[in-house]
């Protein structure tokens, strides 16, 4: 039998660690994104405490889950789309009060067809957020009341059509810079730390406490919120 030498046994050893890191890198289906919430139209300061100010995003073989909440957890909500069955659920919670809505693709196409419409620009851009480099596009919403804004996109992370269940389907890429309408007003979000995870197939779960309503009742319980904290 031939014998192999030592530097033989080292060239293996170096070119199996090599693979090994180079997979571990490639893998990016499944973290965790932190993102800055503001709300940049909102002089309330009653309700600028009880909004939130951070959005923690999970994902995972396509499947996203939103989790936000006030300081002491009194009004949360969030979101869970699956990009391989194409469902959606948002929930909402205000004090012990919990609801929850549930969409198929239809569904989600016919409550998005209700927002403001939007034109997107791409743009020959790059900046970077949370350390990943973004493409920049533009979103011009169909009326004059909404000023347009600036979103930032990557390709950086592995999440399938990972907008399919907003108004900015058409952009490619995770997005880790963008504004939405969430609490009946305009809500900023930014991207401040994106984390590579193993996470369990038990985060993408909302707990059995949510009372199904459908999306109409769900508007407004959140203005029912909103007008407590107008009076």
């Amino acid at each position: 039998m031939k014998s192999f030498t030592p530097l033989f046994w080292l060239f293996i050893a170096i070119i199996g660690i090599g693979l090994t890191s180079c997979d571990t890198a490639q893998k990016k289906d499944q973290g965790i994104i932190f993102y800055d919430v503001s709300f940049p139209f909102l002089e309330n300061s009653v309700l600028k405490n009880v909004f939130p100010a951070e959005m923690k995003l999970t994902f995972k073989d396509n499947n996203v889950k939103a989790d936000l909440q006030s300081l002491g957890g009194i009004v949360a909500s969030g979101f869970m789309a699956d990009g391989n069955e194409r469902t959606y659920c948002q929930v909402f919670k205000s004090y012990q009060e919990h609801y929850k809505v549930e969409l198929d693709a239809s569904g989600v196409d016919a409550y998005n067809a209700e927002q403001v419409g939007v034109r997107l620009e791409p743009t020959d851009q790059k900046e970077t957020v949370a350390g990943y480099e973004c493409d920049v596009t533009i979103a011009h919403f169909l009326t004059d009341s909404v000023p347009p804004i600036t979103l930032y996109h990557t390709q950086e992370i592995d999440v399938e059509d990972p907008n399919w269940f907003t108004q900015y389907k058409e952009i490619d890429g995770v997005l880790l810079g963008y504004e939405i309408e969430q609490f009946g007003m305009r809500m900023r979000l930014l991207a401040r730390q994106v984390s590579f995870t193993s996470n369990p197939d038990e985060q993408f779960e909302f707990g059995p406490q949510y009372n199904l309503i459908n999306t109409n009742q769900m508007k407004e319980k959140i203005q029912a919120l909103l007008e407590e904290y107008m009076d």
